[in-house]
């Protein structure tokens, strides 16, 4: 991938995959990050397989002590933040030297949240979102690139967080109908993602007010099981939109994957690597509409840049300007 352009990257080896130092000092030694899979806190089905527990027990619907007892009594211990602080920081500290990570993404920590029942260590929602925060600062504070999110990116988490994984996505933890079979990151989900997108990328409706606020302080990508080319008719305009909002793409990639799609990517990177390198870390200060049917859209940046994308098939003529081909982008100075 190197040799064919891809220059810079961030490796996230998922906990299926087994990773040692050499493979990471050989990724550090290409330029790109390598990084790890965990999950510090668990998932709130272990405790329950009543869906919505968390908020049935905070509207008053259900009875602290009767669900308590009717729950996995043992699974509490880890989705209280507070609990698994002490235990987690040892093993994060581990990282850095087994296998040498550079980055770790923090699988759903910031949207699993709920009270803890136990008695040996109860907290309100609020105490285990502020365990929770103090996991990702204290991770940070080691030297670690950290993420989280699965769809969500709640404002709360951004002073523990790098990147959400699932900003993009605009979408809520575990709503979505698409399913990916286990390891098959070929599977296209062709047509059946129709429906999806007629939402996700409508950008007739869609506006980037995350990036508006918060552009400057975290940055952003599809969800996992919504990436890039999960859905190849659909690839080119969520690129088009990673452009527009300069937020990263994210790819599977295996070697089948890689030969399969290679042209594609290595076009993918190095339309989004002309932007990113220079908005990458900036602060978008404004976005609008070119076009009446709004097609055509730009987003500003306080380097003094102009992103335009024209999401429509016919090019976009512009007085005394070069047009902006259909499907295509421009970067300019204001």
């Amino acid at each position: 991938m190197k040799a064919a352009g891809i220059e810079r990257g961030v490796a996230v080896f998922s906990g299926r995959v087994p990773v040692d130092r050499p493979l990471f000092d050989g990724i550090k030694k290409l330029g790109w990050v390598p990084g790890v899979y965990r999950m510090p806190t668990g998932n709130l089905f272990h405790v329950s397989k009543q869906r919505g527990w968390p908020s049935q027990l905070l509207l008053g619907r259900l009875h602290p002590e009767s669900f308590y007892k009717s729950s996995r009594l043992e699974a509490w211990n880890r989705i209280c933040g507070r609990h698994l602080l002490p235990e987690w920081l040892p093993k994060a500290k581990a990282l850095l030297t087994d296998p040498g990570a550079q980055l770790a993404y923090f699988d759903t920590l910031v949207v699993q949240l709920a009270s803890c029942l136990d008695p040996s260590h109860p907290s309100t929602i609020e105490e285990n979102q502020q365990a929770r925060l103090e996991i990702l600062q204290k991770s940070q504070e080691l030297g670690l690139v950290i993420g989280s999110g699965e769809g969500v990116a709640p404002t709360w988490a951004l002073p523990g967080l790098d990147f959400f994984e699932g900003e993009m996505s605009l979408r809520t933890y575990a709503d979505s109908k698409l399913k990916i079979p286990a390891g098959d990151y070929q599977f296209d989900n062709g047509a059946s993602y129709k429906a999806d997108a007629a939402v996700l990328l409508d950008e007739t409706r869609r506006i980037p007010l995350y990036q508006l606020a918060f552009h400057d302080y975290v940055a952003g990508t599809w969800v996992w099981r919504d990436s890039n080319y999960q859905s190849l008719a659909f690839a080119h305009k969520k690129d088009l939109f990673n452009i527009l909002y300069g937020t990263m793409p994210m790819w599977h990639v295996d070697r089948k994957i890689w030969a399969a799609r290679k042209n594609d990517l290595v076009a993918s990177y190095r339309a989004m690597a002309a932007v990113r390198s220079r908005i990458g870390f900036a602060t978008m200060t404004d976005h609008g509409w070119l076009a009446p049917d709004r097609s055509v859209q730009y987003s500003d940046w306080d380097t003094g840049d102009r992103v335009i994308v024209n999401f429509c098939a016919k090019p976009f003529t512009r007085a005394g300007k070069p047009p902006v081909a259909g499907g295509g982008f421009v970067l300019e100075r204001k």
